[in-house]
């Protein structure tokens, strides 16, 4: 059987939406997944995107610091902590609100 976790994110009123690629591996890290490469892309005038794949699946951040706001998911297959991505990333970004949805994908 797989087991698979999929934890949609939006955090709104964000304190900060600056993140380095070396924090986010941090917060993918906490989950036990295993990173095998980053990428990000920083927009002008502002922004954000970065994408870490994972032996498990993936994570991804998008910002719109415009808005205060950014978009979080991560999925993963295994038995990971998911929580401890969302936890590590709210102590990060301090976010106000916080909608979040967790879809199982076990098969």
């Amino acid at each position: 059987m797989i087991t698979a976790k999929h934890k949609i994110l939006s955090y709104y009123g964000c304190e900060t939406c600056d993140c380095t690629n070396a924090q986010f591996e941090n917060a993918v890290r906490k989950t036990g997944a295993k990173i095998l490469q980053t990428i990000s892309h920083k927009f002008k005038p502002q922004g954000l995107s970065i994408l870490t794949l994972l032996a498990e699946s993936h994570a991804s951040l998008h910002t719109y610091p415009e808005y205060d706001f950014c978009y979080l998911d991560i999925f993963t297959c295994g038995n990971m902590n998911v929580a401890a991505f969302d936890k590590e990333m709210r102590r990060l970004l301090r976010p106000i609100h916080v909608s979040e949805k967790t879809i199982n994908r076990s098969v």
